[in-house]
């Protein structure tokens, strides 16, 4: 089943904005690289470089909150 729009406490809705904004940016940018061939998804060190470049900015954060949002509506 398909999960309702999460619903964040009043305190953390900029937060999570940001977070999204932030990630879902580097995102594009990381699939336009891996799309150009800037990126290689098969080899592990672009890959590794990827997955900490997102931890980077913010990823464990923003499913934490995320985690929280869900919960709350449950």
């Amino acid at each position: 089943s398909m999960v309702a729009p999460l619903i964040y406490l009043v305190d953390d809705v900029a937060d999570a904005r940001e977070l999204q904004t932030i990630i879902d940016g580097y995102i594009l940018q990381a699939l336009a690289m891996f799309a150009t061939g800037q990126m290689d998804p098969n080899s592990d060190a672009d890959w590794n470089q990827y997955l900490s470049e997102l931890e980077n900015q913010g990823l464990a954060k923003y499913v934490e909150m995320s985690q929280a949002a869900y919960d709350n509506m449950k």
